[in-house]
């Protein structure tokens, strides 16, 4: 482990230790830059949960739900997740976005389209079929540096097209290092 790029916080009543890879963290925050350029999600993945977010998003949303350890933000079709990136116990980012309305969209794949189509999308932006996915019932799961893109699906009949499935609701979540196995 090259601790140039590595900083590390230990827990001594618990015997937790986090390791922060800065490396990693400068790839997965680049493939963000890019995939928040390249889509409309209202907020851009990241953000950071100032004043000026906070005011603007409890006036967009219809719903305001404070968990333990973090905020969650609903309107019409979609939910903003703010919580600890890289980890927990620092500053609360947009870290989880949610949405069924094809309002928005990630890489121009909105729900409604077809999922072939939006596969190789996601595959031309480099993102590849997630093996270690946290949501074991997603078969759709795409994964760059620690990015993660669900795409929820359901087969739609059309008789002139015959069983096409699409997207009806789309997950895009960054990793962050939850500590809540810890003792508080």
């Amino acid at each position: 482990m090259n601790s140039k790029h590595k900083y590390i916080i230990e827990d001594p009543d618990s015997g937790f230790t986090f390791v922060d890879d800065k490396m990693q963290r400068e790839k997965t925050e680049k493939t963000i830059q890019i995939m928040n350029k390249n889509s409309n999600l209202g907020y851009d993945l990241l953000c950071p949960y100032e004043n000026e977010i906070i005011k603007k998003i409890e006036k967009e949303s219809k719903e305001y739900i404070s968990n333990y350890m973090s905020n969650d933000y609903y309107n019409d079709g979609i939910k903003w997740n703010f919580s600890g990136y890289p980890h927990d116990e620092a500053n609360y980012f947009l870290t989880e976005i949610n949405f069924s309305s094809d309002k928005y969209n990630v890489f121009g794949i909105k729900p409604g389209d077809v999922i072939s189509n939006s596969v190789k999308t996601l595959k031309a932006q480099g993102f590849e079929k997630s093996k270690n996915c946290p949501l074991e019932w997603v078969n759709n799961a795409y994964e760059k540096d620690n990015l993660y893109i669900y795409l929820i699906t359901q087969h739609d009949y059309d008789e002139e097209n015959g069983d096409k499935e699409k997207i009806i609701k789309i997950i895009i979540e960054v990793e962050t290092l939850y500590l809540g196995n810890r003792i508080y």
